[in-house]
């Protein structure tokens, strides 16, 4: 799905389309895909999903090329709805990547729909600016069990994107729970309630109180296990602790906790805010001693004996300049994608209008930016002059470099792009990195009888570089 937006720059929509191609480039073998324009009415690319592969990638290619910002607002529920209509394929759940910059004025609706399908949808929602609606990012995520983010400033839309791609190709633990054994009318209170979800390598602190504590329970013990699925199998670990409190005066988890239960409480209160609600947060700002939106610290002069008299005064404190800290404002463009569960990276257009422009060669972004374009859906890189050109040189000077002479030009052309990325491309290694993977595993898959690690060594005298087998996962 892409948000394309009329008030959209003109560098904000070629951005968009860059993300979007970094997305088809990423893509793995056997996966499905689709892609979805929105705005006042939407389109799709394909009646419905489609088979990654050469014929495919082209054709999402050349659209995404002629793409114009021409379909008006911010009007998501209908294009979701006809996504959910299409059937799945078999053992495949389908990722969705939802981009955009807009408000909209059914946002529980849309949450309750995606809600609906959470079983088979897994939605990885960006805001994109100050614009954007925090609570239909925020809420169409966590309703799929996904994950969010924001683009403001000058963050890289297509950083954050390849990260979130990153995330739906890793095993997520799901189902997450966690049980107590407490002695009776003992009650644990948690803080925030357990993830539905925790992707790889990510962590979550869960705060519990213990409420309705006697002094008879002190040298009783306790136990707390957490349960949580990964694909199929269930997994369960305990903790067995003591109820008597630890002897130290540090408060810092109690704090942390406070801090977290007001922030939660201030969340809530983005759709309804209730005197009951501020109530409750000013009670726990007050017994924790951590400030809240609604509570203020006061100074107390405690040398004198008399207490002072004098009115409270306020005294207005200048904000900094914001030029000082590069404070920046948001692009105001949204974006998303959807697609079966699969990918690997890459990002620019087909090598065919690469050869046309020659400035795209004029500096090592553009010649990155042209070198993944150059890729093919099967991650490798034919031998070519466009390919030449980004190593300063011809087609028949590569060809004649090949270490092994009667071997597929294919596989040099596609160790050098490898090396050539990690060399110049270090800056911009999220928008690379699962493409790279990609032309790996294609590399190791048909050089059976190569020695690529001295490939790799000719590849470095070629291209005057210096990268390890290492870096290449090789």
């Amino acid at each position: 799905m892409t948000d394309i937006i009329r008030s959209s720059g003109k560098n904000k929509i070629e951005t968009a389309k860059e993300t979007l191609v970094l997305l088809l480039k990423s893509l793995r073998k056997g996966c499905f895909f689709n892609i979805y324009g929105f705005g006042d009415t939407f389109e799709s690319l394909f009646q419905t999903s489609v088979e990654y592969n050469q014929v495919s990638m082209d054709l999402a290619l050349k659209k995404i090329k002629k793409c114009n910002a021409d379909l008006g607002g911010t009007k998501i529920l209908e294009p979701l709805q006809d996504i959910f209509s299409k059937s799945l394929e078999k053992d495949y759940t389908r990722q969705v990547f939802l981009l955009t910059d807009g408000e909209v004025s059914n946002t529980a609706q849309i949450i309750e729909e995606v809600k609906k399908h959470a079983s088979t949808h897994r939605f990885f929602t960006l805001g994109i600016g100050e614009g954007a609606s925090t609570s239909l990012i925020k809420g169409v995520a966590t309703a799929s069990y996904g994950k969010y983010d924001f683009i403001t400033g000058k963050a890289r839309m297509q950083a954050k994107v390849l990260r979130c791609l990153k995330l739906s190709f890793q095993r997520s633990a799901t189902n997450i729970s966690l049980h107590w054994k407490l002695p009776g009318g003992v009650e644990a209170v948690v803080c925030p309630k357990a993830p539905e979800v925790i992707f790889h390598q990510e962590r979550t602190v869960v705060y519990a109180q213990l409420k309705g504590l006697e002094s008879n329970h002190m040298e009783e013990k306790a136990e707390a296990t957490l349960r949580y699925f990964c694909g199929t199998m269930e997994y369960q670990q305990a903790l067995e602790f003591s109820l008597k409190p630890a002897e130290t005066d540090s408060f810092s988890i109690h704090f942390m906790a406070a801090k977290l239960l007001i922030k939660n409480g201030l969340d809530g209160m983005e759709e309804c805010s209730t005197q009951e609600s501020i109530d409750q947060i000013v009670k726990i700002s007050i017994e924790s001693n951590v400030i809240s939106h609604y509570t203020a610290y006061i100074a107390v002069y405690k040398d004198g004996k008399e207490p002072l008299q004098r009115p409270m005064t306020r005294q207005d404190i200048p904000l900094i300049d914001s030029q000082t800290f590069h404070l920046r404002k948001g692009t105001p463009f949204g974006f998303s994608c959807c697609q079966h569960s699969s990918g690997h990276s890459g990002h620019s257009s087909p090598s065919s209008s690469i050869q046309e422009n020659e400035s795209l060669f004029d500096s090592k972004e553009n010649q990155l930016m042209v070198l993944i374009g150059l890729q093919k859906a099967d991650g490798s890189w034919n031998m070519d002059n466009a390919l030449a050109k980004i190593f300063i040189s011809t087609e028949s000077k590569l060809k004649s470099s090949i270490p092994v002479k009667g071997v597929d030009p294919t596989l040099w052309a596609t160790l050098l792009s490898l090396i050539w990325l990690h060399a110049h491309g270090k800056n911009v290694k999220d928008d690379w990195e699962l493409l790279a993977s990609k032309a790996v595993s294609w590399l190791k898959s048909k050089s059976a009888g190569i020695d690529l690690k001295e490939w790799i060594e000719a590849g470095n005298d070629f291209l005057k570089t210096e990268v390890e087998p290492g870096q290449l996962g090789i």
